[in-house]
């Protein structure tokens, strides 16, 4: 840990910032408890005994003999939810996560259904496990996930992370219980001058997020920062609290920077001083020199600039903004041409068609997916056309993109349903070859994502695809599935119930990186 030092601006008002105000309980609340206590005293009078036995020696920390009674006390009560809730529990808290998945596995097919309260209740027990593993990564991913899900349950374990011997770990902590623990704020004063970039970076971004403004001070003096990350992280910080006096700095930043990352989020973070008259000629400057830089990100970041300070100008440099997208349309690389046609297409229609034609016959694959990816916008019939024929695409991935583009018009509201169907039926067959190519058998992550567009669509082959991709080889594809779950709830408005047993198995990864995402996952839905 870093030595205690001078506290900085962010720390000498956290003793009156972390004074808790006093409880309010008024007689509402006094009444709803006491309704809830009879509700829980009449439950627990007609449970078996074991419940209760089980339940005192779980939260003793015996979890052999939480489960032993549990286990015992379903002989005699075999469909008592509560002792298989108490069973699973146990077993996991005890550290067979995949004897526990087993369990629950067991108890789900036979009650019919997932138990949502108990997959939470394995998704805190595998957070607070997360805890004391002795990865200093995951740990300060199990902080971070705790914070994100807001487990006021496991916020003294959380606490005792803030003394953490890994500054990084100790940092998540602190950010999360920023405003709420005695000393959190101080010690991520001291954490600025850790010797972890890990942990600068942590708090940067926390101070930021939870405090905003008033930290301003901190993500100047972190432009400075040896570590090029650092100072990514303070610029991202500066551009929601952007002012005239910063816009210097930042241009500067954006042609000095040493590292491309860095010039790309400082040109980013100017664009929120676009509307700003006095600013528009450094920030034109500044969009200029980036469209010549090096590296893809920063011209990237320096069209996005530019962009925004068409769509704030006015008169004469409305026209200056617009005659120079129309000439990054016309002749820049794809890569840059085709989102300057986008931003035209409103005024110059015919501009996005030009770039869009032109990248689809680019040799690079990644330039023809990202025309598909724009093609949507272009008047319809062309917009099918064009991502019809991309379906014949040498590549998969261009023909996952054309598929994902006709599943996209297919949602139009404007869209007739007998039209709608037919764009949907010819995305689900070009969805269905690629899941089947071998060319997809070395790609997981393109089969993942093929695999979640045709769930979407209903396709059985796609689910079992997805179960195999939960269980893959390598740690990295199991987590983007695990991440997958998420967006196939969303698009889908839920899943199907093998899906979330796949989902629960995670729990019992052998990576435990993959738990803490699965646990997170678990308690989002």
């Amino acid at each position: 840990m870093v030595p205690l030092a001078s506290l900085t601006p962010l720390a000498r008002t956290a003793a009156a910032a972390e004074a808790p105000p006093p409880p309010v309980v008024g007689p509402r609340r006094v009444g709803l408890a006491l309704v809830a206590l009879l509700a829980l005293s009449a439950i627990a009078a007609c449970a078996p005994p074991a419940v209760g036995q089980a339940r005192t020696l779980l939260e003793r920390g015996d979890y052999a003999g939480a489960a032993s009674v549990a286990s015992t006390g379903l002989d005699a009560h075999p469909d008592e939810d509560e002792l298989w809730r108490l069973r699973v529990e146990a077993t996991l808290a005890g550290g067979d996560a995949s004897a526990a998945l087993a369990l629950y596995r067991e108890y789900a097919d036979g009650r019919g259904e997932h138990d949502r309260d108990l997959l939470h209740r394995l998704a805190k027990r595998t957070l607070a496990q997360g805890l004391r593993v002795p990865s200093a990564q995951v740990r300060a991913a199990s902080v971070a996930a705790i914070e994100r899900r807001e487990i006021i349950s496991l916020a003294q374990a959380v606490a005792a992370r803030m003394d953490d011997e890994d500054d990084a770990v100790a940092a998540a902590a602190a950010i999360a219980l920023l405003n709420s623990a005695p000393g959190a704020r101080q010690l991520a004063a001291q954490l600025l001058r850790s010797r972890d970039p890990v942990a600068r970076a942590r708090v940067l971004a926390g101070i930021a997020r939870k405090l905003g403004a008033p930290t301003r001070g901190e993500q100047r003096a972190a432009l400075g920062d040896p570590d090029a990350e650092v100072r990514r992280t303070a610029v991202r910080a500066l551009a929601d609290m952007l002012t005239a006096d910063d816009v210097a700095a930042l241009t500067a930043l954006a042609a000095e920077e040493p590292a491309p990352a860095v010039r790309a989020a400082a040109l980013r973070a100017l664009r929120t001083r676009a509307g700003r008259s006095e600013d528009r000629a450094a920030l034109a400057a500044a969009a200029a020199r980036g469209l010549a830089d090096e590296h893809i990100s920063a011209r990237r970041a320096a069209l996005d600039l530019l962009i925004a300070l068409a769509a704030k100008a006015e008169g004469a440099s409305e026209n200056q903004a617009e005659a120079a997208l129309a000439e990054l349309a016309a002749r820049a690389e794809p890569a840059l041409a085709v989102p300057a046609a986008t931003a035209l297409r409103d005024a110059q229609p015919a501009l996005l068609e030009q770039a869009v034609t032109r990248a689809l016959a680019d040799d690079d694959a990644s330039v023809r997916a990202l025309a598909v990816g724009a093609a949507h916008r272009l008047p319809d019939a062309r917009a099918r056309e064009l991502a019809r024929a991309s379906l014949t695409d040498p590549e998969p991935g261009v023909r996952a993109a054309a598929a994902g583009a006709l599943l996209y018009l297919a949602d139009l509201e404007a869209r007739a349903q007998d039209e709608r169907q037919a764009l949907r039926e010819q995305a689900g067959d070009a969805l269905r070859a690629l899941l089947a190519s071998p060319a997809l058998a070395e790609r997981a992550h393109l089969r993942l994502r093929v695999a979640v567009d045709l769930y979407i669509l209903g396709d059985a082959a796609a689910a079992a695809a997805l179960r195999e991709l939960f269980a893959a080889a390598d740690a990295g594809v199991r987590q983007a599935a695990v991440d997958a779950y998420r967006s196939v709830r969303q698009r889908r408005g839920g899943v199907a119930p093998e899906l979330t047993h796949a989902l629960a198995q995670a729990l019992a990864d052998p990576a435990p990186l993959v738990r803490v995402r699965a646990a997170e996952r678990l308690l989002e839905g």
